[in-house]
């Protein structure tokens, strides 16, 4: 018995040059993407952001907030920012007192709590090797999260890399079920990882068996659909 479920997995960050970049008005900052802001936030109000200062106190950050005369300047600064692998240091960041005190600052803020939840993945990640681009990266991603969440509710995510559709079978009449879909940021099947759960849409019956299950092309996702009895 199989059964597709539109169940979002998070593969992390595509761990490529580039990738933490914000993009310029009109163009692109590097190979990042989206938007430069929260929904609900705009330039004119990033000029007058103001640092929440039981935050700055909890988390000891020495930060002097960047400036600029419009969005273009901002981007240039930002991504700047992201580049610079000292960027931690020269403004007084240490990750195990920023994280608890972000999380106590912007407890309501669901984009900065999401941005803290791949901030701690990153950290937790086994450390690359020094100079390598897999280190470069991870600089990169740390900033920009970090950047996030200094200006909480003004920055737009930047998003890792998501998928759709898990299909689970069951061997002993759905007491138990086993996942068959493996996503992968590399390597694995290109089928799965481009068509999400390994199919371009529903698990459908094939009404000339019982015993067999069809794969149907671009047909709407649906939400649980169970499919066939295996043999």
């Amino acid at each position: 018995m199989y059964a597709r479920v539109d169940e979002e997995v998070n593969l992390g960050f595509a761990e490529r040059a580039g990738v933490a970049n914000f993009a310029a008005p009109g163009g692109f900052g590097g190979r990042g993407g989206g938007s430069i802001f929260q929904p609900d936030s705009s330039f004119a109000q990033f000029k007058t952001f103001k640092m929440d200062p039981q935050f700055v106190k909890l988390s000891g950050i020495k930060h002097t907030p960047i400036v600029a005369a419009d969005q273009a300047e901002l981007v240039r600064k930002l991504n700047e920012a992201i580049g610079d692998k000292d960027f931690l240091s020269k403004n007084g960041i240490d990750l195990a007192k920023l994280v608890p005190a972000a999380r106590k600052a912007f407890a309501a803020n669901e984009s900065t709590m999401s941005a803290l939840d791949e901030l701690e993945k990153l950290i937790k990640k086994p450390a690359p090797a020094a100079d390598s681009t897999e280190a470069s990266v991870r600089s990169q991603l740390t900033n920009r999260l970090v950047l996030e969440t200094l200006y909480s509710g003004a920055l737009a995510n930047v998003q890792p890399v998501k998928r759709n559709g898990v299909v689970y079978r069951s061997d002993d009449q759905g007491e138990t079920w086993k996942a068959m879909t493996e996503y992968k940021l590399t390597g694995g099947s290109t089928q799965v990882n481009q068509t999400e759960g390994g199919y371009y849409g529903r698990i459908i019956i094939d009404g000339t068996t019982t015993r067999s299950c069809t794969a149907a092309t671009r047909t709407p996702r649906c939400r649980r659909t169970a499919a066939r009895r295996s043999p």
